[in-house]
């Protein structure tokens, strides 16, 4: 089994909202996906937490998609992950998570096409 990716917010110089992933190695700065969201893959402003906010989706879905894959994630709600996760932060200290969290947060969430078959 392949070792947890794990994902640190904390708050820059700046106060942007920034997010550091890390397999064990050199951690890199996480940014948006371009093709999802061209207006916030270059902005450093692009991620926030804490807050229900268009910021905090973009850093939910980046986080769905990275740690479980575009397949996977499509299948899940983002909102109800910003919800349940994401604003529960605190803006002040830095904050941790890694991909088997995220992986059983998704297993316990219905996805959006099995509510659709209900």
């Amino acid at each position: 089994m392949a070792a947890a990716k794990w994902y640190r917010g904390w708050i820059a110089v700046g106060g942007e909202c920034r997010v550091m992933a890390s397999t064990g190695g050199m951690p890199w700065v996480l940014a948006a996906d371009p093709a999802e969201f061209p207006d916030r893959a270059n902005d450093a402003k692009s991620f926030n937490w804490g807050v229900p906010s268009r910021a905090t989706y973009v850093l939910a879905r980046t986080l769905l998609v990275d740690a479980l894959g575009r397949e996977a994630a499509d299948r899940l709600d983002t909102g109800q992950f910003m919800a349940e996760v994401l604003v529960h932060f605190a803006k002040g200290p830095d904050w941790q998570l890694n991909t088997n969290q995220i992986a059983r947060w998704a297993e316990s969430t219905p996805s959006k096409t099995s509510e659709v078959a209900e």
